[in-house]
């Protein structure tokens, strides 16, 4: 403990807030591929598609408990970067899936109660559209528990030193539960979005999480902790391979754009 980053230093060293922002982030975006919200209100969501939001809760508890025992060996084999973004995009494909069956094969059929003013909205799915929505959202949770689950904690622990570890991952922590007492105000945004536009609104944000890991989350998989800051200085937003061939792309038009205009100065 003689040995941490005094408060003062912590808060104005570059890369350590660089690093506490990419853990921050790491936590966050775990929490906003919506993982709470879809058990704490998936049973009001399923009561209504399926008919039975009890067995629906019951299902989607068993797949997060057993797929997260795979987790523990998985991430030490594939990699934390590579569970982060394969993962992601399987949650995404949960998501968008979900939503899109919901647009295809569900109405939305609003009645009076007892002749009052106030008006009951009733979910009508065709054939087996809820079951097929449910077996997306497993998906989504499947996935989840053995990439996001698990390594946002593995990972945001791992990336700093021992210096500022302590007070760096206290505040990565915060940021999760934060976030998670944000989201639990979700279900306010049902009856605005629909309850797809709510599945495309959180495969939205996974999106957005699979693109924060590709950009800044290098692979941190048998990483000495004495090399984690090389790995993290080696590993620059300007060497991914989108951000190259988008910049190689800028450079070129910017050329023919300065041709263009040296032609059309001679005449």
């Amino acid at each position: 403990m003689g040995n941490e980053m005094p408060i003062k230093e912590f808060f104005t060293t570059k890369k350590v807030l660089a690093r506490l922002g990419i853990g921050i982030g790491v936590h966050v975006l775990s929490q906003t591929t919506s993982i709470n919200p879809i058990f704490v209100y998936d049973g009001i969501i399923y009561q209504s598609v399926l008919g039975n939001g009890i067995l629906s809760l019951l299902i989607l508890s068993g797949t997060v408990l057993l797929c997260t025992i795979p987790a523990l060996f998985l991430f030490d084999r594939l990699g934390r970067r590579n569970l982060l973004m394969f993962g992601g995009i399987a949650m995404v494909g949960g998501h968008f899936v979900s939503a899109t069956i919901f647009v295809s094969n569900c109405q939305i059929k609003r009645k009076l109660i007892n002749d009052s003013a106030i008006i009951q909205e009733i979910v009508d799915c065709s054939g087996s559209s809820g079951t097929l929505m449910l077996v997306f959202t497993a998906i989504f949770v499947a996935s989840f528990a053995i990439s996001w689950g698990p390594i946002s904690w593995i990972y945001a622990a791992e990336i700093f030193p021992l210096n500022v570890r302590s007070r760096a991952v206290s505040i990565t922590t915060g940021s999760n539960w934060l976030t998670g007492i944000i989201l639990s105000y979700i279900l306010e945004l049902i009856t605005p979005l629909g309850i797809h536009g709510i599945f495309y609104l959180f495969g939205s944000l996974t999106v957005l999480a699979v693109t924060f890991v590709y950009l800044f989350c290098p692979e941190t998989k048998g990483i000495l902790l004495e090399d984690i800051e090389e790995t993290f200085d080696t590993f620059q937003l300007q060497n991914r391979t989108i951000i190259r061939i988008l910049r190689q792309s800028f450079q070129r038009s910017r050329k023919t754009n300065t041709k263009v205009n040296a032609i059309e100065m001679e005449r």
